[in-house]
């Protein structure tokens, strides 16, 4: 009986087949430990910094270096006090005497902005005065504290060399929107701006810096661009901010209780 081979010629020829190899999936890269660590780290501190910033919201550069052409104008437009709407202005009026404290501190609580305040008087050329920085307001003394009859008259600035004034914030303020005094007494009084309007530097209405005008508050600061030939902004930003009582139509949405909100802490 003839055998046949368990191969085919062809088969034979080739030679024996090496052994099929398993395939398994390419190793796929892992993430060290420490880079993982890191990468957390990160993502934990960017969520710090944006509640914080979300917490105090403070206006878009405010206490950083503005751009050059702005730093520069900072330089050259604003200038160490506020323009009055007549020369006669305060000058005509009677000091006024009141029992009100003086203010110390100015809140805008929907900004998270505060600052102290100054008192000041007239210069020479019957022009209220405002601080030597960015970062405080100025009352004029001669006038009412805020909460007590008349027009009590607080000014800072927009721009004082090179750094963005906590009033640059005025233009942008909207009715309702709460501006609270801390004074000498420890005592906390609540006004609601009531009106903003912006006025050519010389057609402020005279009874904008009137201090027995009404019973309000009005905060002034510059506006506009420089004019090298009046020597200061061309415009004036005014908030008149009034008590809610003296409000006509006040939203009960406005009110704001200072003895409720953590940003306001009287020791």
């Amino acid at each position: 009986m003839q055998v046949l081979p368990d191969k085919t010629p062809a088969e034979m020829a080739i030679g024996p087949r090496s052994p099929k190899k398993a395939a398994f999936p390419a190793p796929t890269p892992s993430l060290c430990p420490g880079l993982i660590l890191l990468l957390l780290s990160g993502a934990l501190l960017l969520f710090t910094a944006r509640a914080l910033g979300r917490r105090m919201a403070l206006p878009e550069r405010m206490d950083g270096n503005l751009p050059r052409e702005e730093a520069l104008a900072g330089e050259i437009k604003e200038p160490s006090s506020v323009d009055l709407p007549s020369r006669e202005g305060l000058s005509s009026f009677a000091p006024l005497t009141d029992p009100a404290a003086p203010p110390l501190m100015l809140y805008f609580p929907n900004r998270g902005i505060q600052m102290e305040i100054l008192p000041v008087g007239m210069d020479a050329a019957g022009r209220m005065g405002t601080p030597d920085t960015h970062n405080q307001a100025a009352w004029y003394r001669e006038g009412p504290s805020p909460g007590a009859a008349g027009n009590a008259l607080i000014s800072g600035h927009r721009v004082w060399k090179g750094h963005r004034g906590y009033f640059s914030i005025l233009p942008q303020m909207e009715r309702g929107e709460p501006v609270v005094f801390l004074h000498q007494d420890g005592s906390l009084r609540v006004f609601y701006v009531d009106e903003v309007s912006i006025y050519p530097v010389n057609a402020v209405p005279a009874q904008v810096m009137d201090p027995r005008q009404g019973r309000c508050v009005t905060l002034i600061t510059c506006a506009g661009i420089f004019n090298r030939a009046l020597g200061t902004s061309e415009s004036r930003c005014v908030a008149v901010c009034r008590a809610e009582e003296e409000i006509m139509n006040f939203d009960p949405r406005w009110r704001y209780l200072p003895h409720q909100s953590p940003f306001l802490s009287v020791q």
